[in-house]
C-alpha cells in the first residue's frame, strides 16, 4: 500500500544502523502534516521534529516540482504560492517562509543561456 512506504522506510533505516536514529524518524514522519493530518496517523497528538517538517516542505516542492505520468511538473512560483497557502496548516509557516525566500533567492541567481545547455551562475 502506498501510504505504508514511511513506516517501512523507517523499519529498514532502524534495522541497517542504530545510528541513524533522526533518519529513521524523518522517513516516518515526513508525511505528516502541522495539522495533524497526512499519514502515518500518530497514536497521539505531538508536534513532528523539526527535521521531519522541513523535509516534508521540500519532498513536497520536489513532487510537485516534477513531471509524473499524470500531470505535468508545476512552475516554480504556483509551487511556492502553494506551500505558503497551506503554511500554518499543512506546513511549518517559518520553515515555508525561510524555504520560499531561499527558493526565490537562488532562481535569480542561476539561469540557462538561450540556445545553450550552459548554466550561468551569477
Amino acid at each position: 500500500m502506498f501510504n505504508r512506504h514511511p513506516a517501512d522506510g523507517a523499519r529498514l533505516i532502524m534495522q541497517s544502523d542504530d545510528t541513524l536514529d533522526l533518519a529513521a524518524v524523518v522517513a516516518y514522519e515526513h508525511h505528516m502534516m502541522l495539522d495533524g493530518g497526512g499519514y502515518p496517523t500518530p497514536y497521539y497528538c505531538r508536534p513532528s521534529a523539526l527535521a521531519s517538517r522541513l523535509v516534508h516542505v521540500c519532498d513536497v516542492f520536489d513532487a510537485l516540482r516534477t513531471k509524473r505520468p499524470y500531470r505535468d511538473a508545476w512552475e516554480s512560483e504556483t509551487v511556492l504560492a502553494y506551500l505558503l497557502e497551506r503554511a500554518g496548516t499543512e506546513f511549518d509557516p517559518e520553515l515555508v517562509t525561510t524555504f520560499v525566500d531561499m527558493m526565490r533567492q537562488s532562481e535569480t541567481q542561476v539561469s540557462a543561456l538561450p540556445d545553450s545547455e550552459t548554466l550561468v551562475v551569477a
